[in-house]
């Protein structure tokens, strides 16, 4: 057994159960009602490890077997820890995102097997418990529903008869224990939703070994400290707030803070955020790129001394964005890479004082990286590493995970110290006429113009050409882009890559945690390009709903000829669409 493997924690109860008995008393997890408040409710690790504790004994009295998840349907508050941690105890930790349809919720609650359900209190002014009411009215698995007090004026609820309401309160302050098992290294112990907002579930498994490996080498990689204070803006429906950063600061003594239900999309935290970090003694906020857009823009007074950095992870980070994080605050902004199916954190920028290149840092020890060539002067990252997840859960059955080597999609390179740039994903790559673009070759470029506030490049199908470069631009208030294409010319040296069309929209489509959605931009793209082609035939609606965005559906007028709709088809192809046709009911 190598050094690494011993050396690391078998599962999550044991990270916190060791941690609670070396520093009962220090803060753990810590919660703010509002960036002003200067009390806290604050929980130590001592009463973190009981709660924990608590609650797993008397998820196992409900019935709740390894067979099961347990959803977890909160905002990022405390509770969200707390019972990641003790469901990943007992059974599966299964956190779910709000944002998600009850149609989708409920399709999520199946594939998971979910047993209980932890859930809000209902409120009119956090609706949350809303959304899972309407998810029951859909077939799925619940059996119970644990409530935790949302501290708002309650709203009316009924729940289906046949499923118990216990309170959160109740189960932790049971005098039940939880009596550890041996670990099994691959039993699944969280799900994690991957994909998108919509279209059939996939569910990434952790197993619990991994999902314990996860954190401590994230933290690793960080060079997170006991004495850190972190604030954090990121969802616990991914893994970068539950895993990255939260479990994984708590693995090595530090308070982990939150503030609101809100989160990022507080604009009075924004606005605040440098007081709280002073009032608090906060050591580094962690939040998406385009979170710290809105802080750089909008935040009052001056960054606190007590920093010693800033993190970023979530989404591609900026060159201009994260010199001007730097400049603001004086600290280095370090930058990581992470993967649901790597349980956190691949590689990081060590937080050491140390200002770097732009780049996303080193794996931690244990997480080997290779690079492999895919075309010319492009090389896709390829991890493996004691944190890899099992494989993918899907109505249509289980994907197993690789046995060693993982092809993770992102395109990379590394530079003269060592570490990895991500320069773009493989399935973004433009081919134009058997020439592989890198998009982020287009964006740098337009980046260089500085009314350019946010670009995404994509490929928008060609007769022709296969595909064709079309870069999304959103200015800066104000901004001037008159010349935006004189400066693409210049910076652009590969003719190919130069853009065919550039697109001025208010905001770029992106998820929960700021990546971009590049296939809403393909689509939107096509549409755009479709309205042209189509304009003097004048269609009911245009809509292109392919991922792909190679399918245009059209809706006529009742009654159009059928020489209409075969021209608009002709068209069509001529810039490499097909179509989908039908008429007004």
């Amino acid at each position: 057994m190598s050094t690494l493997a011993t050396a690391l924690k078998p599962d999550l109860f044991q990270c916190i159960a060791d941690m609670a008995a070396s520093q009962p008393d220090a803060p753990a997890l810590v919660h703010l009602d509002n960036p002003l408040d200067t009390s806290a409710t604050t929980i130590s690790y001592g009463e973190l490890f009981s709660f924990i504790s608590a609650l797993a004994a008397e998820l196992e009295a409900a019935g709740v077997t390894a067979e099961h998840s347990v959803a977890i349907l909160l905002p990022t508050i405390p509770e969200s820890l707390m019972a990641f941690v003790a469901a990943a105890t007992v059974a599966t930790a299964f956190p779910l995102n709000p944002l998600l349809t009850p149609q989708a919720l409920a399709e999520q609650l199946s594939l998971a097997n979910a047993h209980t359900c932890i859930v809000f209190e209902p409120s009119e002014l956090m609706p949350i418990q809303k959304k899972l009411l309407a998810a029951l009215d859909y077939p799925q698995p619940v059996k119970q529903i644990v409530e935790v007090s949302s501290g708002f004026p309650q709203a009316s609820s009924s729940y289906p008869e046949h499923i118990p309401v216990r309170s959160w309160q109740e189960l932790v302050q049971s005098e039940r224990r939880w009596q550890p098992k041996r670990p099994a290294a691959r039993r699944v112990a969280a799900l994690f939703h991957t994909g998108g907002t919509s279209g059939s579930p996939k569910l990434a498994e952790l197993g619990e070994s991994a999902l314990a490996a996860g954190p401590q080498l994230s933290a690793q990689a960080s060079h997170l400290q006991a004495t850190d204070r972190i604030l954090n803006f990121l969802p616990y429906f991914h893994v970068g707030g539950t895993l990255s950063m939260g479990i994984g600061l708590l693995t090595r003594g530090g308070a982990f803070y939150t503030c609101g239900l809100l989160g990022g999309r507080n604009p009075d935290l924004i606005k605040q955020i440098w007081t709280l970090c002073a009032n608090h003694h906060i050591t580094m906020p962690t939040m998406v790129p385009t979170s710290w857009s809105a802080v750089l823009d909008n935040a009052e007074g001056k960054p606190p001394a007590c920093l010693r950095g800033i993190i970023t992870g979530g989404a591609a980070a900026p060159l201009e964005l994260v010199e001007r994080a730097e400049s603001i605050t004086g600290v280095p902004m370090s930058q990581v890479f992470g993967m649901t199916e790597f349980a956190g954190i691949c590689t990081a920028q060590p937080v050491d004082g140390k200002f770097r290149a732009h780049a996303v840092g080193y794996p931690p020890h244990g997480v080997e990286l290779k690079l492999n060539a895919i075309g010319e002067d492009l090389f896709e990252v390829h991890l493996k590493g004691p944190n890899l997840f099992l494989g993918y859960r899907t109505k249509d059955g289980r994907v197993n995970a690789p046995d060693e080597w993982l092809a993770t999609g992102d395109l990379g390179r590394l530079d003269d110290s060592g570490q990895l740039q991500l320069v773009g994903r493989s399935k973004d790559v433009i081919i134009r006429s058997g020439h592989n673009i890198d998009p982020a070759m287009i964006e740098e470029a337009a980046y260089a113009h500085p009314h350019v506030l946010y670009a995404a490049a994509i490929g928008l199908p060609d007769a022709y050409a296969g595909e064709v470069p079309v870069l999304f631009i959103v200015k800066t208030a104000n901004g001037d882009l008159s010349n935006l294409q004189e400066v693409l010319e210049q910076n652009i040296a590969d003719a190919p890559a130069k853009p065919r069309r550039i697109i001025v929209v208010d905001e770029l489509p992106q998820t929960p945690v700021g990546k971009i959605e590049r296939y809403r931009l393909r689509q939107q793209a096509a549409v755009i390009c479709a309205r042209e082609l189509l304009a003097d035939l004048v269609p009911a609606e245009i809509q292109c709903t392919d991922n792909a965005a190679r399918t245009i559906t059209i809706t006529w007028p009742v009654n159009t000829s059928q020489k209409v709709k075969q021209d608009a088809e002709q068209r069509l192809r001529t810039a490499g669409l097909q179509s989908q046709q039908t008429e007004q009911q």
